[in-house]
């Protein structure tokens, strides 16, 4: 069990569109790592104030082997095998938070993207809202609300382009990352 301190201080602040970057600790973690860099792993945090009962949860809507899903964050990460880094975003996109969601709940449901995560062992793909794997589903959520930025590092070198988990932070839409396992 990995010891939640450091998340149970800082879950209060995470709010609905923050970024979670998640580096698996295996040989197919170090594999993935090879094509990728830094991280294996992305997902998005959700705030659902509106279930009853659940106000402080934090959920992160990840794209896995089911599809695009929600799941409650301290069970994930309780057994986790590996590290993963906070990424609020910026206070200047505040007022997105709400477009934000409605983008990620609209994907519930989608199945995983099997065939593009193979593809991009060599190469990128380009964005496809049918099937999603999980810096995709990230992505699409923040392009389809209107903040990323066209002249920002990730776009100038690969516009057009689905990112890796690592391409992530080239956005240029996060604060400073915080690692909290």
């Amino acid at each position: 069990m990995n010891d939640l301190t450091k998340y149970l201080e800082i879950r209060e602040e995470m709010k609905t569109g923050d970024l979670l970057l998640w580096q698996t600790e295996n040989l197919l973690g170090t594999l993935i790592r090879l094509r990728t860099g830094k991280f294996t792993h992305a997902s998005l945090i959700i705030r659902m104030a509106e279930w009853e009962g659940q106000e402080r949860r934090r959920y992160h809507i990840e794209a896995g082997p089911k599809g695009f899903y929600p799941a409650i964050l301290s069970n994930e990460i309780q057994t986790y095998g590996g590290h993963i880094w906070w990424y609020p975003l910026k206070d200047e996109y505040n007022p997105f938070r709400t477009a934000l969601g409605l983008k990620m709940t609209s994907m519930f449901g989608i199945g995983y993207d099997f065939l593009s995560l193979a593809r991009n062992i060599w190469g990128r793909v380009r964005p496809n809202a049918k099937k999603l794997y999980c810096s995709e589903g990230a992505y699409m959520t923040y392009d389809d609300s209107k903040i990323i930025n066209p002249n920002c590092e990730y776009m100038r070198k690969h516009g057009g382009w689905s990112p890796t988990p690592s391409d992530l932070p080239l956005l240029e839409l996060f604060k400073k990352d915080t690692q909290f396992i």
